[in-house]
């Protein structure tokens, strides 16, 4: 089955996550009140793709031999849900001058400490992030998407950029691109090596913070990777066609999904899936 199936309904209007300064101590009380519930306030946005016409485009990456149209709309967008926060970097190109946009690896990652409590990596690389005059006005960015992850803010975080080198190093072999409900069962062992960890599978859903981004290169989704356990993870294997389920279930008390490696082994959302299951089943038996 093709890995783009399902995504015919990605490209809509959605809501983006804006934090409201003038509304700190609402929030605050809001959060003394409701702890499941994240800091933020939903904006209804729209970000129309940047007006330029090809010919601009040439003249300006022949005037600029710097400019990165797909990098800096990335920016601008997480410049809408940070404000003026600077976000620790690690760019890969630095490393490699030669591996620059050479679609071999990624280009770099954007750390950024969230309001409500954990660290939010951000990928470089599995987008068109350069000015290549081929790659005007594309449908999709290169593959269409960057990585994102969102972490325990106590944790160590680098391991992330590791596994988010590994899997663009897959779909840059394979030609195997991620999508929205893919699950990654792993082998069985922690996501982070070397540790004692319940979290060794990943599960792809779209990043509510960041919105679909149209850039001058193609549109751009943020897929967040969201770690899961093995039991869980076998569980959706025999069960495919409850992972949106599953994944509302686990926001119930982890609204946005973020990474926790001392996360234990919890089986009642597997549980609560199955006996609705069961009840649905029994209901249609009397029908």
């Amino acid at each position: 089955m093709s890995l783009w199936d399902k995504l015919k309904k990605i490209f809509k209007k959605r809501k983006q996550d804006v934090l409201v300064p003038d509304m700190t101590e609402k929030l605050a009380k809001a959060e003394e009140t409701e702890k499941n519930k994240p800091i933020i306030v939903r904006k209804q946005i729209y970000v129309p793709c940047p007006q330029m016409t090809k010919k601009e485009y040439k003249k300006k990456m022949q005037e600029d031999g710097n400019w990165m149209p797909g990098w800096e709309a990335i920016d601008e967008e997480l410049t809408q849900l940070y404000e003026e926060q600077k976000p620790e970097r690690l760019d890969m190109t630095l490393l490699s001058k030669v591996s620059r946009g050479s679609g071999k690896q990624l280009d770099g990652y954007s750390f950024y400490t969230s309001v409500n409590g954990y660290k939010h990596l951000i990928s470089y690389g599995m987008s068109e992030l350069y000015a290549k005059e081929e790659a005007y006005g594309q449908e999709k960015s290169k593959w269409g998407y960057e990585m994102t992850m969102k972490l325990a803010q106590e944790q160590d975080a680098m391991w992330a950029t590791n596994l988010m080198a590994n899997l663009a190093r897959y779909t840059f072999t394979k030609e195997e691109a991620l999508k929205v409900g893919m699950l990654i069962s792993g082998d069985g062992t922690p996501l982070k090596p070397h540790i004692n960890s319940k979290i060794t599978a990943l599960l792809v859903v779209e990043d509510e913070e960041l919105p679909p981004l149209n850039t001058l290169n193609g549109k751009v989704l943020f897929l967040q990777l969201v770690g899961i356990t093995q039991k869980e993870s076998e569980w959706l294997k025999q069960n495919p066609d409850q992972t949106e389920s599953f994944i509302e279930q686990m926001k119930a008390d982890n609204p946005m999904l973020v990474t926790d490696l001392n996360r234990e082994e919890d089986c009642s959302i597997i549980e609560t899936l199955q006996n609705t299951l069961k009840e649905e089943s029994v209901s249609s038996e009397i029908e």
